[in-house]
This record gives C-alpha cells, structure tokens and sequence, in this order.
C-alpha cells in the first residue's frame, strides 16, 4: 500500500500514570493509522486494544475481536496464536518500566466508519520483553459485528497504569 498523506487526528503522551488511553476522531472512510511506541507500564503487563463507538466514545468489550497472529524471535521458534477475544493483543510480551522494556507499534485500520462492514485492521509490533529480548508480531483482526466505530482504545489485562508512551491516531489520505 502506497501511502499518501498522513494528518495527526489526535496524540496523547502518557505525563502521569494513567490505566487507559483512548484516541478518537474517526469520521470518515479513510484508512487512518495508529502508531504507539516507548510504551510501558508500572509493573509487567501487556498491551492490548479495543474499538470505540459512540458518543462519548465507549470500549466494545464483546467476544467479537478474531485475531491472528504471529510471533517473530530472534531467541526461539516463531509463535502463532489467535482466535475469538473481548480485545486485541498488541505487545505479545510483558513490559515496564522497572526492566526497561517497552513495546512499539503501528496499526491499519480499515472500514471504522462503515456500519454496513465489519471493521479490521493489520499491526506490526516490536518490544523489549521484562528479559530486555527483542521481539515482534505481526497480525490482523476485525471485529465481528458491523457497526461504526469512532477510535481505538488501549489497556491492559489488570489495570495497571501507563507509565510512558506516546499514542498518535492519523488519517492516511
């Protein structure tokens, strides 16, 4: 995919501990993109990712996210993982601050603001795991349910706050 021009809809850099982050602004059919990077947490967690809709913009927590993926490491034999989950995986890999581990990433999104298709959307991700190794996943997931969808929502499984990180959410013209 060729891309174009990016406009920042929206970014949020983590200044105080917070548990959640969540960009909204998508209002039209364009193909727009999230890229995350320097994100960790206050004690090991993973990051995972929800769509939004509605006003204010809510989480979908439904069992309606299908996701697939692989996991690529320099220390051991690829991982492949998926199937029907309340969220999407994004880092794969425990990070904090504690260790120095982070996770980065970038994700498609396609088809947010349709409510006749169903949404979905392509990822890759690299992180520093609590063990300081690099790793990385690349995958996709669509949401099972055909609604509009206004942005994403990032979290981890137990809450636990955001301790850096700089979310940005673009539309790709």
């Amino acid at each position: 995919m060729a891309l174009g021009k990016l406009v920042q809809v929206q970014t949020t850099t983590i200044v105080s501990p917070s548990p959640t982050v969540t960009l909204t602004g998508i209002d039209t059919d364009d193909v727009y993109m999230v890229t995350y990077s320097n994100v960790s947490f206050a004690t090991s967690a993973e990051l995972f990712m929800r769509v939004t809709s509605g006003t204010p913009a809510t989480p979908v927590t439904s069992l309606t996210y299908n996701e697939a993926r692989i996991g690529l490491f320099a220390d051991a034999a690829a991982q492949k993982t998926g199937g029907n989950q309340n969220k999407v995986g994004m880092s794969g890999g425990l990070a904090d601050t504690t260790t120095g581990s982070s996770t980065s990433g970038i994700i498609y999104l396609y088809n947010f603001n349709n409510s006749s298709e169903y949404n979905f959307g392509i990822y890759n991700t690299v992180y520093r795991d609590t063990s300081l190794r690099s790793r990385g996943f690349s995958g996709g997931f669509y949401q099972k349910t055909a609604q509009a969808t206004n942005g994403v929502h990032f979290l981890n499984a137990s809450s636990i706050n955001f301790t850096s990180g700089t979310f940005t959410l673009y539309k790709v013209l």
